[in-house]
């Protein structure tokens, strides 16, 4: 008795296939062309429901995006040679890309500082804040430097100026509070042995 494989069964199947081969030879990539570091990654758990993804810019870290709302979280490690602000104008690109699609114009930040996070030292943090007639971006960074290892983490998220809706990003207070998936991040983050 012979059997015969329904055609969408076998072209889902080898989709599936040449997906994770084109996955695999992205990550040999990709390992195989990051710089040799003096510095550690460190260790972080990605809060439940976020997404994870590489970081731009082929630079070492993560990005870890809410399929649900517009906002998201990041790892990223500063070069050996860069100071961690090297990092903001970066990601100042990548947040108004992903929510401003129509800006002819460079967008105006609006820059505050946020306190350290409780009980850690020497933390500082920055909120940048930008908007155009539809929405409001909003970019937390915070950069911490352990041991050799100098990184960047934070939130973004967009919201709309008029008619609030369910879609919307929560937004980082002055205090640094009001994500509590971006306050799980922080608090997992911890030196790699």
């Amino acid at each position: 008795m012979s059997r015969t494989i329904p055609r969408t069964l076998l072209s889902s199947f080898l989709a599936i296939i040449l997906l994770l081969g084109v996955a695999l030879v992205a990550v040999a990539q990709s390992s195989q062309s990051q710089p040799a570091r003096k510095a550690k990654p460190v260790k972080f758990k990605i809060p439940d429901g976020y997404m994870p993804a590489d970081f731009p810019e082929k630079r070492l870290g993560k990005l870890m995006l809410d399929p649900k709302r517009p906002d998201g979280m990041f790892v990223a490690y500063s070069k050996d040679d860069e100071n961690p602000d090297a990092l903001t104008p970066i990601l100042q690109s990548m947040v108004t890309s992903m929510f401003f699609h129509e800006t002819k114009s460079p967008v105006e930040w609006t820059k505050s500082t946020l306190p350290a996070h409780e009980a850690i030292d020497n933390e500082p943090g920055t909120l940048y804040s930008a908007s155009n007639g539809e929405m409001e971006i909003q970019l937390a960074l915070y950069a911490r430097v352990s041991g050799t290892t100098k990184l960047v983490y934070g939130y973004y998220g967009m919201r709309h100026k008029q008619g609030k809706g369910k879609d919307d990003a929560p937004f980082i207070d002055s205090s640094g509070n009001g994500v509590k998936d971006f306050d799980k991040l922080w608090q997992s983050i911890k030196d790699s042995k």
